[in-house]
């Protein structure tokens, strides 16, 4: 009875004499021994060598990254730019040579961008590639470092590697489409979030917020990831910084809301086809994903702003009418956001944007797309409920969540998950090293994970059989010149 007194005592003496670290524990269990912080018993000799030992570990992850976008950026072709990618350049071309932003047919945080750089170095495409790649290349020994902060030296190094090599990232990483930029922005929002568990700096909770708020200008449904991030930071006593975080992620939406407002007449924060792409995903003929409805209305509409008031209003009559269905509608979108990335480079090799390839070569590449998502997924499945009490495994999933949610209410892609992939990273890096078995797992966890692999191989079995004869096509001869429509493959 005594030694446990004198045990309970020395745990209160330790934790009152370590006043400034706050973090709460990763284990909700009573009785549990708590875990223990990743440089205890390291002597200062030590610490210096494992941080020598980081820093050329991250260097490496660094070189790696870029080595993998560099080939992604050789197989940029110039004279194929798609419309997509067309109107993000004429945007930010724009911005740089008359310094206003003409029409918000897309979001203004990715133009703003292409703006900067341009004004920079010239209308080059090519080089803006290069800047996203570059910068991308940047955000993943960040995330390493972050990681290994809060988690260990182990749990970082697999994210970077992980994320270095992905090969969906470092492909839209060099693409003028906002999702590699968003992923990185996300990547660093990470970053912070994970410093922050271990210091309570309202500096960094605001830059944190600031790129939170640049990260819903440039994907705006990702505008959730900040107040859900600032939840998690909230919960593990970050009070002050999750505060921080949240407001300064809404001064840069609210600024552009108000600029939208004096310059074109009307409050937005997104772009003017968020109504129409909500409409698209709620409606009669509705199935989830990117397919145009033939009830297409026919109406003549004054500008962009009542066109996108009216189908947004539309949408939500059709939801309010019809909940089951929008229901169904959810799941299905949820199905279409966790399939791999290869349809995307389908659609972009069927247009010539990666120029002629081989069958044998081409077969690679879609080989490589699908099996690092195959892989990537039921490692985080796994992390995530192997070690759901870590501090990091939970902040990942609830920035992801956040991500992910507004999604679910209008249109489901493969291409959605992009920005959202290095949170995926971090929790696939926790499955990657937990030493965890099955047995330890329990009864109900194992029930748990065998149900999420069982619905996630399934979902890719269907969609690699609905998918199939195009696969027969694009890798025959002449693949490059098939022209599919972007709902045609969705």
């Amino acid at each position: 009875m005594i030694a446990v007194r004198a045990g309970h005592l020395s745990q209160v003496y330790r934790i009152i004499s370590k006043p400034k670290d706050k973090l709460k524990e990763c284990t909700s269990r009573r009785g549990e021994a708590p875990i223990p912080r990743h440089d205890d018993g390291v002597t200062s000799k030590d610490r210096s060598e494992t941080c020598r030992l980081s820093a050329v570990a991250l260097l490496l992850i660094f070189v790696v990254a870029v080595l993998v976008r560099g080939v992604a950026l050789s197989r940029f072709h110039q004279g194929a730019l798609l419309e997509d990618i067309k109107a993000y350049d004429a945007l930010g071309w724009g911005i740089a040579a008359t310094g206003e932003m003409k029409t918000l047919s897309r979001p203004v945080g990715f133009p703003l961008f292409l703006a900067l750089i341009y004004s920079l170095f010239g209308h080059s495409p090519v080089g803006a590639a290069m800047a996203l790649g570059f910068l991308n290349a940047l955000s993943v020994p960040v995330l390493a470092w972050a990681t290994a902060v809060v988690a260990g030296h182990r749990r970082g190094w697999w994210a970077g590697l992980l994320y270095a090599l992905y090969p969906g990232v470092a492909y839209h990483s060099v693409v003028l489409g906002s999702d590699g930029f968003a992923a990185t922005l996300f990547a660093l929002v990470l970053a912070a979030a994970f410093l922050l568990l271990r210091n309570q700096g309202l500096s960094l909770a605001f830059a944190a917020g600031f790129v939170c708020g640049w990260l819903s200008l440039v994907r705006t449904p990702l505008g959730a990831v900040g107040p859900f991030v600032g939840l998690g930071l909230f919960g593990y006593g970050r009070r002050r910084a999750a505060v921080a975080l949240v407001v300064a992620s809404l001064i840069l939406p609210l600024l552009w809301a108000a600029q939208t407002k004096r310059t074109f007449g009307s409050w937005t924060i997104g772009d003017s086809n968020a109504g129409f792409n909500l409409y698209v995903g709620n409606n009669p003929e509705a199935i989830g994903r990117f397919v145009v409805p033939t009830a297409i209305s026919t109406h003549r509409f004054v500008d962009e702003f009542q066109r996108d008031a009216f189908y947004r209003r539309t949408a939500l009559e059709w939801i309010f009418t019809n909940p089951v269905r929008f229901g169904q509608l959810m799941f299905l979108r949820l199905g279409f956001l966790m399939t791999s990335e290869h349809k995307d480079i389908i659609f972009l090799y069927s247009r010539g944007w990666l120029g002629e390839r081989g069958a044998v070569e081409m077969r690679t590449i879609l080989a490589v797309y699908f099996l690092g998502w195959l892989l990537l997924v039921p490692l985080a499945l796994y992390g995530a409920v192997a070690c759901w009490r870590e501090c990091s495994v939970r902040i990942a999933l609830l920035a992801v969540v956040g991500g992910v949610i507004m999604y679910l209410i209008s249109l489901g892609d493969s291409r959605f998950h992009i920005p959202l992939v290095p949170g995926v990273i971090v929790v696939a890096a926790w499955g990657a090293t937990t030493g965890a078995t099955l047995k330890a797992l329990g009864t109900v966890r194992t029930a748990v994970l065998a149900a999420l692999l069982l619905l996630f191989f399934a979902n890719e079995a269907i969609d690699v059989i609905d998918s199939w004869p195009v696969f027969k096509q694009v890798t025959s001869p002449g693949g490059s010149s098939i022209y599919y429509a972007y709902q045609e493959l969705r």
